[in-house]
């Protein structure tokens, strides 16, 4: 009877020690996530804007989660832009690293699960953005895709997003 007793202690120690692993891991991951997003580009850095965004979903404040914007030309010069959404859909666009501020131009928007809460984010319609060198604000309004299926591609819907002076 020791000897299962024994075993059960430490199977529910190991349980344990797993999930502390698995909390350090989603938190480096977290970490990963963030610094790849928030900037990047060994290139000269291009003039950027200032922007402070909210993000809806289905017309509803959304958060937490990440937010990448990406220029939908591949040869386009601008930098990806990425960062993390508050739970109250609140975030501020970078496009490098240590400096405030999006370079201005077109982007797609897509977004992604929060890695240090794992919360569910809906699969949602592409959309795409314009920055201008005057845009102070910006609500990126997304939309859920109604009978999408885990891992299919959205069609472009013509949401959009609105961007304010």
């Amino acid at each position: 009877m020791a000897c299962w007793s024994n075993s059960y202690v430490f199977a529910f120690l190991m349980s344990k020690r797993i999930q502390e692993m698995l909390s350090h891991f989603r938190r480096l991951s977290g970490l990963a996530l963030t610094l790849a997003i928030s900037g990047c580009g060994g290139e000269a850095m291009l003039p950027t804007v200032e922007i402070k965004a909210k993000v809806f979903v289905d017309d509803k404040e959304f958060g937490p989660a990440t937010v990448s914007l990406s220029p939908p030309d591949a040869k386009s010069k601008t930098p990806n832009c990425g960062a993390m959404v508050s739970a109250s859909g609140d975030t501020e666009l970078n496009s490098y690293k240590g400096k405030k501020g999006i370079v201005p131009g077109r982007y797609s928007v897509q977004i992604g699960q929060d890695p240090l809460t794992m919360s569910q984010v809906p699969l949602v319609a592409p959309v795409t953005i314009e920055i201008t060198d005057s845009t102070k604000t910006v609500e990126i309004r997304l939309k859920t895709e109604k009978n999408a299926k885990p891992g299919s591609i959205p069609v472009d819907k013509g949401v959009g997003a609105m961007a304010t002076n």
